[in-house]
């Protein structure tokens, strides 16, 4: 019995320092090569994100997902971290309004040349922001855990996916 729980708090100690390794590099991007500009640092860091954890919700998204799809964990991710920290009531980030309403003024004097139509949302709701706000905060857990060489992205011609996808290599601290 003794060995067992001795098994036990070494593995715990080893995922801990792994933890504490990504909630480093989460924190501070430049220690894997990164930067603080990038737009899923801006959102988590403009909120006063939790880095713990981000890293911890990070891990255990990325646990046993060998294979897959690369977009929809992206934005799986990056809404379980909002959700684990609150915020799935707040408004995005401002910086995502921003980003959208330059995006559309540009939409706007291409078609004024055009002559096209906008889209228009059939119940008058934007859901843009806050799917832009998923997928920001979850490319950025995603491109750190990549960095740090825990997972990697490939293209898949297998016949369901035909997509890229996340693979967790066997030298990874997430075993398969």
């Amino acid at each position: 019995m003794d060995l067992s729980m001795n098994l036990r708090v070494a593995v715990e100690r080893a995922w801990d320092a792994y933890i504490n390794m990504l909630a480093k590099a989460h924190e501070d991007p430049a220690s894997v090569d990164s930067s603080k500009n990038h737009n899923g640092y801006v959102c988590l860091s403009g909120e006063n994100a939790n880095w713990q954890l981000c890293t911890r919700v990070a891990h255990a998204a990325l646990r046993g997902r060998e294979h897959a799809k690369a977009t929809s964990f992206v934005f799986e991710l990056g809404q379980k971290i909002i959700v684990a920290h609150g915020w799935q009531d707040r408004e995005p980030p401002k910086v995502i309004k921003r980003m959208l309403v330059e995006k559309e003024a540009k939409k706007k004097a291409k078609n004024k040349k055009s002559k096209k139509q906008l889209i228009l949302w059939l119940d008058g709701i934007d859901r843009r922001p806050r799917q832009y706000h998923e997928m920001f905060i979850g490319q950025y857990c995603l491109t750190i855990m990549i960095l740090l060489g825990w997972c990697r992205l490939e293209w898949s011609n297998h016949k369901d996916y035909e997509c890229y996808v996340v693979l967790v290599p066997s030298e990874s601290p997430l075993p398969k």
